[in-house]
């Protein structure tokens, strides 16, 4: 099981098709740097998944689970690091 980082002591587990699927840690450990790294980062999906060169199928539950987790949160079609 791969688990999300998020500031604090909670975690929320990333969706257990992606932890089999080929390069799933290294996109959330590449997309979790990234919005630390540049805090006003605010992406639709499309823009995910060109940036981080995803698929829709490994980007949409990757950044579905930050939402669920609290590190982002969505307004509208856009991802953005929750302050």
């Amino acid at each position: 099981m791969l688990l999300l980082p998020r500031t604090g002591e909670r975690y929320v587990p990333l969706p257990e098709h992606l932890t089999s699927t080929p390069g799933a840690r290294e996109a959330v450990r590449r997309i979790h740097a990234d919005y630390r790294e540049m805090p006003g980062l605010r992406v639709t999906l499309r823009q995910g998944c060109r940036l981080w060169n995803l698929t829709p199928e490994i980007c949409r539950p990757i950044l579905e689970a930050m939402v669920a987790n609290g590190f982002l949160n969505r307004n509208g079609e856009h991802y953005g690091l929750r302050y």
